[in-house]
């Protein structure tokens, strides 16, 4: 009974410990403590930390089961990324283009569905799978392009959460990504985040410019 009750009190006191390491950001950055969800995602398809709110709803911040065993640098890095949501209007007027450019990218794929359903469209057969498969990969491309253009947003932010809390943003992102392996290139342009390297990149660029005032 001891053995089975071990691993869940580990993971209550991992839980504990991220949100005491979100809380400490908060206060030091004089920023509002939002509530935290831990979230399942074992194929690693999401971002580790992220924010999410409904319509109506207090927005509030979801991590993953890996962000809770990940190191103190990986977690500094994705929780203050999303206090930048509280820390800056950058990240959320982002999201709200986001949106409108999600949609937008959606709108050759509606064109080419109602003309198929119509009749409107009589092309070759070769040249319609052509098509089929040219949308079939903008899609996922505009999708990820949005999506890492909101992290960065959130992200830029984030470093600024680090400064006011005393942290320096380049050394955490040097701790926290230096020893991952750069994805293949065909995968970068369907990632939903900067890489290892841009992160670093962004974090040491950041080091030498003026520190903005939180939002």
């Amino acid at each position: 009974m001891c053995a089975m009750l071990r691993p869940v009190a580990e993971d209550w006191e991992q839980e504990e410990a991220l949100r005491r390491r979100l809380a400490s950001l908060a206060d030091a950055a004089r920023l509002p403590l939002p509530a935290v969800e831990v979230v399942p995602d074992r194929k690693r398809r999401k971002v580790p930390a992220y924010v999410k709110g409904e319509p109506g709803e207090e927005p509030h911040i979801h991590v993953t089961e890996h962000l809770v065993t990940a190191s103190p640098a990986e977690q500094d890095w994705h929780l203050a990324a999303c206090l930048g949501w509280w820390a800056s209007p950058v990240p959320r007027r982002r999201f709200n283009e986001g949106r409108v450019l999600a949609t937008l990218a959606l709108v050759p794929h509606l064109v080419w569905a109602f003309g198929q359903l119509s009749g409107g469209f009589e092309l070759p057969k070769p040249v319609a799978i052509v098509v089929v498969l040219l949308l079939a990969v903008a899609m996922p491309l505009a999708v990820g392009a949005v999506l890492r253009r909101n992290q960065r947003a959130l992200e830029d932010a984030g470093r600024d959460v680090l400064r006011a809390a005393g942290r320096d943003p380049a050394a955490v992102a040097r701790e926290a990504f230096g020893g991952r392996d750069e994805p293949v290139w065909w995968n970068r342009a369907f990632d939903i985040e900067p890489t290892p390297a841009q992160r670093i990149a962004a974090a040491e660029n950041h080091q030498i410019r003026p520190q903005q005032p939180l939002f």
